[in-house]
């Protein structure tokens, strides 16, 4: 009793302070102009050297990185880093965020990029009745949900306690790869956390979650992440063959109902493995 009640509380990883400026709102303004000057100009002036059919699919890459830069600004006005948007609670880049900017920066744009298209067309007509696949819905379903539950597992998992010796193996393996452990802040039960989000990087999109994986590739992490840059491609490529066009468009590409069930299947894995403790005997209740 006298021991636990001399224990401190464990310190949280160190949150970057809002470093959201003027020059952030300014450029976020104009980001957001230019997307709706590239969309409603017409298409045989918008874009010199790119006349119908080619228009419409330069237009939408224009918008397309335009809508990632908006997103980079964001990033960067909340948490000093351009990468900002992909960092959680505990300072590392997190699959699921990713996976989610990806396919809303892909879906908005081509809405937009369809919007904008038919109101330069006719005027008149309903520019925003455009039906969306019930295909596109089940991915952005799947990557949302994966978003959610893994967040629901990560919280759980902040009610266990790893041992002295996991801890150990941890910080062994990280140095045995030349990576400095003393990035590491107190794990928030399970969870390996960093110091700093400057300490994030782009391997933790593919190294465990948990302390005792956190040196490591997850597999299921890069299964999920090829899959995920393979269907975002190939619909991007229907996107893009739909809008090498000049005609009004009513609905976006669909996708085939198999490539969504392997995406969602490998999700399912993918968080199994995740809620799923691999070595139980390292862990103990909080």
């Amino acid at each position: 009793m006298g021991e636990q009640s001399e224990q401190q509380p464990k310190e949280l990883p160190k949150q970057t302070k809002s470093t959201w400026k003027p020059t952030h709102t300014v450029a976020l303004v104009v980001l957001i102009a230019a997307i709706f000057v590239v969309g409603l100009i017409p298409s045989n002036q918008a874009i010199p050297g790119f006349n119908p059919p080619a228009h419409g699919l330069v237009a939408w890459l224009v918008i397309m990185v335009l809508l990632g830069a908006c997103c980079v600004v964001i990033g960067l006005g909340t948490t000093g880093l351009w990468r900002g948007l992909l960092i959680d609670s505990r300072n590392r880049m997190s699959l699921s965020r990713l996976q989610l900017l990806l396919w809303t920066v892909l879906v908005l744009s081509a809405f937009l990029t369809v919007a904008m298209f038919n109101i330069r067309e006719d005027p008149m007509a309903d520019p925003l009745n455009i039906e969306v696949p019930a295909q596109v819905w089940g991915l952005l379903g799947i990557s949302t949900t994966s978003f959610v539950t893994a967040a629901t597992i990560k919280s759980q998992k902040k009610n266990l306690e790893v041992t002295k010796e996991a801890k150990d193996k941890t910080t062994a393996a990280l140095e045995k790869v030349g990576e400095n452990s003393n990035k590491l802040a107190d794990p928030q039960g399970a969870l390996v956390a960093y110091e700093q989000p400057e300490n994030a990087s782009v391997s933790d999109l593919f190294k465990g979650d948990k302390v005792i994986s956190a040196a490591y590739f997850d597999l299921g992490k890069v299964q999920v992440f090829l899959f995920t840059l393979i269907v975002v491609f190939a619909y991007a490529a229907e996107v893009g063959a739909m809008l090498y066009s000049t005609r009004i468009i009513s609905a976006l590409p669909e996708l085939s109902t198999g490539i969504v069930a392997l995406l969602g299947i490998s999700h399912a894995g993918y968080l199994t493995a995740k809620a799923v403790p691999s070595n139980p005997q390292d862990y103990t209740r909080a």
